[in-house]
Formats: C-alpha cells, sequence, structure tokens
C-alpha cells in the first residue's frame, strides 16, 4: 500500500513566498527518485497557530493508533528538571523577544516536592553583565513577570502550586563551554 506523505510547510503568517521554494525543492527531489509521491502540502503557523488544527487532524485521520509508549499515569519519558527549565526558558523568550533570547539558558538547580507545593529553584544564565539587567528588567518586574507565568503554566502540568526562585547568574560565554553546555541538556 501506498504511504501517504505530508510536508508541513510552518511560517504561514510571513506570507506565502519562501513556500514556492521548498514546492519547487521537492519537486526536484521527486523527479531525481522518480517516487512520483506527491505530498499532502499543509500549511501553517506556529506562532499565530493558523492551520495548526489542520495539520493535527490530517496526522490522526491517517496514522494508525499504536500501542501506547509509556503507561498511562507517565505524561512523558522528558526529565521534569528539563521540562521545567524549558517552561521557563519559554516565558523569558516570550518577553524578550528580539533583545538576546539565545544568549540566555535556565537551569533548575533544585525541586523539592512537599504535599500541597514544590519549590523549585533555578538559575538563568546570560553572557554579560548588561545583559542580567535586561533579563531581570526595570525594578524587577521582567524576571517577576516571568517567575509568575512559569508557576501557572507548572501548575497546570503538574497539578500542584508551584513556589519558583529564579537567580540571574552571569557566566561568561556559556554558549561555547562543553560543560555548561552538557549540564543544560544541550550537548
Amino acid at each position: 500500500a501506498e504511504v501517504p506523505v505530508f510536508f508541513g510547510l510552518n511560517k504561514q503568517d510571513i506570507g506565502f513566498a519562501y513556500q514556492k521554494a521548498y514546492k519547487d525543492l521537492w519537486a526536484a527531489v521527486a523527479e531525481e527518485k522518480k517516487s512520483g509521491v506527491e505530498p499532502t502540502w499543509l500549511d501553517f503557523s506556529a506562532l499565530d497557530g493558523k492551520g495548526v488544527r489542520v495539520l493535527i487532524d490530517q496526522l490522526r485521520e491517517t496514522m494508525p493508533e499504536g500501542p501506547p509508549l509509556f503507561p498511562e499515569d507517565i505524561l512523558t519519558d522528558y526529565p521534569r528538571k528539563l521540562n521545567m527549565a524549558d517552561v521557563i526558558r519559554e516565558k523569558l523568550f516570550n518577553r524578550l523577544h528580539q533583545e538576546l533570547p539565545h544568549a540566555v539558558a535556565v537551569w533548575v538547580e533544585s525541586i523539592d516536592e512537599g504535599e500541597k507545593k514544590w519549590k523549585v529553584e533555578a538559575s538563568v544564565f546570560v553572557e554579560r553583565h548588561s545583559q542580567k539587567g535586561i533579563v531581570i528588567g526595570e525594578k524587577g518586574r521582567l524576571i517577576k513577570t516571568v517567575r509568575e507565568e512559569a508557576e501557572r503554566e507548572l501548575f497546570e502540568m503538574y497539578d500542584i502550586r508551584i513556589s519558583l526562585k529564579l537567580t540571574v547568574k552571569v557566566e561568561k560565554n556559556w554558549r561555547k563551554n562543553f560543560w555548561i553546555l552538557k549540564k543544560l541538556g544541550y550537548a
């Protein structure tokens, strides 16, 4: 039986000029391979969500359901510390916009899992002292907003109150240090 092929094109929100290049590339590859497979093109935008529902629906309709990969009570195999760091980093990214999102890293130092509340301590790494001020924000407003947003999302995720303590640290050239990258889960 012929296997269906989907070609998902993200960034629908920036226009369609880039999509022609992808479609031309696919046509060239298909011609070279003589596959004759015509993909279903799915345009979407992860930024504003347009087309994402269509993508999900198409995949659900087409893909066969397989056996569960995890027991039902396990949400993910992704380590909790990395998951929490991702949530914090996402909130920073959303707040910092184009200022310095790629110069910021997050490491969850500890999680104290109490019965009614978890206390989480995390470090936010930047490369320069000037970046530290940007992350903290005027009178600490930006980092406070990030903390509050992350606490809300983590509460939704884990169904327990989260008390998050964020510390901004300067770690010069952290992006070039293998051991720091390894600790952060990047290497």
